[in-house]
């Protein structure tokens, strides 16, 4: 029977170790962004559900100002209200497809962790 596992790392070239070593810190660089840019659209969902739930019930045809870029527009309720719902509705599902992606990547990092045997003296050190 075969022996699936890689081989320790002292049996590894160099060239191979310094691959695995960049592929690691590719993995953690990319779960560290996803986790901002997770953590922005969290932000901005939370102020879209803050402004629906205020303007819920009051009237459609009352005034109020969208922030389009640097510009404020008047409009009415009526007209804003479906857009942020809609909004809403993909910032929840961009949200979903960060965090699969997030899933993926961290069952990645942990298959490469398992495999070379890695131990990244980083994680254990305090913060300064």
């Amino acid at each position: 029977m075969s022996d699936s596992a890689a081989p320790p790392a002292q049996e590894l070239s160099e060239e191979k170790k310094k691959e695995v070593i960049e592929t690691y810190q590719n993995l953690r660089a990319a779960i560290q962004q996803l986790y901002g840019k997770i953590s922005e659209l969290d932000s901005d969902l939370s102020e879209h559900n803050l402004v629906l739930s205020q303007i819920r019930d009051l009237n459609a045809d009352r005034r109020c100002w969208n922030q389009v870029g640097d510009v404020l527009v008047e409009t009415q309720i009526g007209e804003v209200a479906p857009k942020l719902d809609a909004t809403r509705a993909q910032i929840e599902e961009a949200l979903s497809k960060l965090k699969a992606e997030v899933d993926k990547n961290e069952k990645d990092l942990e298959a490469l962790v398992q495999e070379y045997n890695i131990q990244d003296k980083t994680l254990d050190q305090p913060a300064a």
